[in-house]
């Protein structure tokens, strides 16, 4: 009696992709981690002040990344570039915008990974409503007032002139905040 073989062979498909997101208005002061389906992807304290940076040389498992792939963070400034993944899109300026070109999505998956960016801006307001001293509270985190300011009298916010907001009762309230 003779036996036949069993089985096939199994091939399995690795997929790859860009994925663009636009993460707020910028400009974005500091990173401290980009996750990526619940892995870092990148970690650490990096203060940003170049309108892009590439974050491809310090990610955690470069083989997240296919040949030619990048991961490049856009702070979201008014001179910012636009990126080569975009082609035929203007630069998004004064938006923030994460650009992970040629990245993993999974095996057997074509769907993007759900992705993470854990960074922080200082708020942009003018000194005769919030002191310049008085942004960062004394434990290091943006103070309360000093980001509801910016929101009431920023374009993309309420678009308030100063001169709708008593600005001695901000400055104490941020100063005491």
């Amino acid at each position: 009696m003779s036996g036949g073989k069993g089985g096939s062979a199994s091939k399995f498909n690795d997929y790859y992709g860009t994925v663009v997101a636009a993460l707020g208005w910028g400009p974005l002061d500091w990173i401290d981690a980009i996750i990526c389906n619940g892995g870092y992807l990148y970690q650490g304290h990096l203060a940003l002040t170049t309108d892009a940076t590439n974050l491809t040389g310090s990610i955690a498992d470069p083989s997240l990344l296919a040949s030619g792939g990048y991961l490049k963070l856009y702070r979201g400034t008014s001179t910012q570039p636009a990126d080569a993944a975009l082609s035929g899109h203007p630069p998004y300026k004064d938006t923030i915008l994460l650009v992970a070109a040629n990245l993993y999505f999974g095996r057997e998956t074509a769907n993007a990974p759900n992705l993470q960016v854990i960074g922080g801006r200082l708020p942009r307001i003018d000194t005769s409503i919030v002191a310049s001293a008085d942004n960062v509270s004394d434990d290091g985190q943006v103070n309360p007032i000093a980001a509801l300011a910016e929101i009431l009298t920023d374009e993309r916010g309420c678009g308030l002139s100063l001169s709708q907001l008593d600005a001695a009762s901000w400055l104490a309230a941020a100063h005491t905040a």
